[in-house]
């Protein structure tokens, strides 16, 4: 799934939502902008790389739970 440079005026959910793509990027919002806040938890799940490259998230980051990461 792909939010490159996307421009959101409110909230950004990925709340149960499931992104697979092993081996390779599941879910990338590299440049995204949200107004609001960003949630990744409430079973979320993720099979490959979450990249959030240079975000701008005007409210708060809620969940980003990490395992099994390589940082």
């Amino acid at each position: 799934m792909r939010f490159m440079r996307a421009k959101l005026g409110g909230l950004f959910s990925c709340d149960h939502g499931a992104f697979e793509n092993p081996g390779g990027i599941a879910l990338s919002a590299d440049g995204i902008t949200v107004n609001g806040n960003a949630f990744l938890s409430d079973w979320y799940s993720a099979k490959g790389a979450v990249r959030f490259e240079y975000p701008t998230i005007k409210g708060d980051l809620h969940g980003m739970l990490i395992s099994k990461a390589c940082l």
